[in-house]
């Protein structure tokens, strides 16, 4: 194995280094871009109260207190806007929150006999200039209010929250259940949707992309999800969002942090954005024995400062594992430390631009979907897992609307969605294989991502290891627990972080997604690879105990991009 001998930086300035090979350099098979937001702002009106929201051509229309709110804005040709014309009807009955509008009337949740919501009234009749057979080019120019309701929809539902028309099948949030229930006759052949979570306050439909929004206003998040539940994108938002509708192509939200309507885009040719970040200097040290320390990667969420220099505590051979895993080799203690800036990243992935087995590089199929000694890929334990995935993924597959596909990220994600809901984190002492934690349901990070990896490498998925050190939120802060999790390869995104063993026990469908193409701006990443080293085995980071890092000079952006 080749070796560069190099000398260490302490202590030496930056100009009299000769050898550059100490030096971070980019993982392979990433896409390195600028990041751009795959959710765009067009525009933001102020409004007078916040609430549910629904969508026609070119109107929202806003249910506040009392009161329906006829809001149009003045959109330009790009789509942006600054101003809006709104009519208020003020309504003297006690009405519901919900607000549902189908081309023809406006549909407003009541009292009835049983309860709050339980039922939709159309209260105001649309008057719509025809722009042609679609929406495009169309204007709501007035509402009429109507004397008597000129029609009634009971909703089966324990707690309704909000509606959506899904192509013809209107279908209500039931916020006790968390579940999307069909309303409409013809729904009899359609499934219950698992909502993202109980914490859902509005949900919209979205034709072109065949799938719905949903808005947690708790948590900040605007997220979308398929007919069979599964969270596909999750976005996180600087205020608390209360209403969500689709029209055109363009979402609109309702931001109740700040009394305003605003639309975006929504660009599904972004592969990932880069949101808040961490600032850090990172001393990672071994002591005693010899021992080893990985070197800490550029990636597209993680740059070493200081022109991509890390220090060293002294003379070291900078060499690579049989995956390409740079590392240093001590005598006895040594260090290394960098000044790194990491951003918290969210991958943007759509399913259908999702390619299939034949777009995997032939050296990455061949590499990351091999046997190991803490996988066992084999066993009766991870062939069941595997079988149970394909499982769910017939069963995705099998609904009414659904264009799930046997293709590397839906066999990656059924295994996912199954296995966060059999195997959960819980601290105990020593590493097990996949088989043994199959069996066992809880252990650590680790035995957690042998199981993953396991069963995506069972199904013909490539999958590795992805590891680091993490700030423990205080400036300084010692690190000595580190952590691992998953990566697999989705064409054409490249590899994509997952993290089962963040997720914890029985998780709603949001939960799961937050740890699914996703990475925190805590973790230095310092490990990749498919496991079973040359150098380090199946352990990560550092061969060669005790080892810990230490984290300073602390500084967070929050909303850095």
């Amino acid at each position: 194995m080749r070796a560069t001998l190099l000398l260490g930086v302490l202590l030496v300035p930056l100009s009299l280094i000769a050898d550059e090979s100490l030096k971070a350099v980019k993982a392979p098979n990433y896409i390195y871009e600028e990041s751009p937001v795959f959710l765009v702002e067009q525009g933001a009106v102020d409004v007078e109260a916040v609430g549910k929201i629904a969508a026609y051509a070119d109107s929202v229309f806003l249910l506040g207190k009392g009161a329906l709110y006829h809001i149009v804005p003045a959109v330009k040709k790009d789509g942006t806007f600054r101003a809006a014309k709104v009519s208020k009807y003020v309504f003297t009955s006690v009405l519901g929150d919900i607000v549902h509008v189908d081309g023809k009337y406006v549909w407003i949740s009541a009292h009835s006999k049983e309860g709050l919501n339980k039922q939709l009234i159309a209260l105001c009749k649309m008057n719509v200039e025809a722009g042609g057979k679609s929406q495009v080019g169309m204007r709501v120019t007035a509402l009429e209010r109507l004397g008597k309701p000129a029609g009634k929809i009971d909703l089966p539902a324990s707690e309704p929250k909000a509606v959506a028309d899904a192509e013809g099948v209107l279908y209500v949030l039931d916020a006790k259940t968390a579940m999307v229930v069909p309303v409409t006759p013809q729904a009899a052949e359609v499934s219950l949707i698992p909502a993202p979570s109980a914490e859902v306050a509005d949900i919209a439909y979205d034709k072109p992309r065949g799938w719905f929004w949903a808005v947690v206003p708790k948590r900040k998040i605007l997220c979308s999800f398929d007919r069979n539940g599964v969270v596909i994108v999750v976005k996180r938002l600087k205020y608390q969002p209360v209403g969500v509708a689709v029209s055109g192509g363009s979402v609109w939200i309702v931001d109740a942090t700040n009394k305003k309507l605003r639309k975006y885009r929504y660009k599904e040719e972004v592969a990932y954005e880069l949101e808040a970040s961490l600032e850090a200097t990172v001393r990672f040290e071994v002591g005693g024995a010899p021992g080893c320390i990985a070197l800490p990667w550029q990636l597209p969420h993680q740059k070493i400062l200081d022109g991509g220099r890390i220090k060293v505590s002294q003379k070291v051979k900078v060499e690579k594992d049989n995956w390409g895993q740079r590392y240093v080799r001590f005598g006895g203690s040594g260090w290394i430390e960098v000044h790194a800036k990491i951003h918290r990243m969210t991958y943007n992935i759509v399913p259908k631009r999702c390619g299939g087995f034949s777009a995997i590089p032939e050296s990455v199929r061949r590499d990351y979907t091999k046997d190991g000694r803490m996988l066992k890929i084999n066993s009766a334990e991870v062939q069941e897992a595997a079988e149970a995935a394909k499982a769910l993924l017939k069963r995705w597959k099998a609904a009414k609307g659904s264009d799930v596909k046997e293709t590397p990220y839906w066999l990656a994600r059924a295994a996912y969605e199954w296995l966060v809901r059999k195997i959960h984190y819980k601290r105990v002492p020593g590493w097990v294989d996949a088989p043994t934690i199959l069996r066992r349901g809880y252990g650590t990070c680790s035995p957690i991502s042998f199981a993953y990896v396991a069963v995506c490498r069972a199904l013909g998925v490539p999958a590795r290891f992805m590891a680091g050190t993490r700030w423990r939120n205080k400036d300084p802060s010692y690190d000595r627990e580190f952590h691992r999790w998953c990566e697999v390869y989705i064409p054409p995104y490249g590899w994509v972080p997952v993290d089962p063993s963040a997720v914890g026990k029985d998780p709603t469908p949001l939960r799961a997604a937050l740890h699914w193409g996703h990475l925190p701006e805590t973790d230095l990443v310092m490990t990749l690879g498919g496991g079973g080293s040359d150098v380090f085995g199946w352990v990560y980071n550092a061969a060669g105990r005790p080892a810990q890092a230490l984290w300073s000079n602390i500084k967070k952006e929050e909303n850095a991009r």
